[in-house]
């Protein structure tokens, strides 16, 4: 078997046609598969992204709301201390101005409850006032 070069050429360049050919059918195949995949997982990744905002959206509303909550909660517990200093504290006037005998633990209960009135809740109204002329001035007549 006697070749040419010639023949040895053209059957190489047939080869690395089919060869080139190939690449550019498994190339072309290739990107068609990547394309199919892509649309078809398209709809599921914009389903997950519309869930997740969803989802984000309902986790927003939540905590809005439970903050909402927990600051009425706050004022009305605010409320009740004020409620609660301010009986302390009329109770403990009433009976000074009776002129009668103050337990000494009722007593410093009211002075702690004017303290935490004025300094902690930031009050200061007729129970601020009735205290400076019923309590200081029995204070500095002892």
């Amino acid at each position: 078997m006697n070749y040419t070069v010639g023949q040895i050429v053209s059957a190489l360049a047939i080869i690395a046609g089919v060869i080139a050919s190939l690449s550019a059918i498994l190339a072309v195949i290739g990107k068609f598969w990547k394309w199919i995949s892509k649309k078809e997982c398209s709809p599921i990744l914009e389903e997950m992204n519309k869930m997740e905002t969803r989802i984000m959206g309902k986790m927003i509303e939540n905590d809005t709301e439970i903050n909402r909550k927990i600051d009425k909660l706050t004022q009305d517990i605010n409320s009740l201390d004020i409620s609660e200093c301010k009986d302390v504290i009329v109770s403990y006037i009433a009976a000074i101005e009776d002129g009668a005998s103050v337990d000494p633990s009722f007593e410093e209960r009211a002075y702690e409850a004017m303290e935490r009135y004025t300094n902690v809740l930031h009050q200061n109204s007729y129970i601020h006032k009735r205290w400076t002329e019923v309590v200081e001035k029995q204070d500095n007549k002892e």
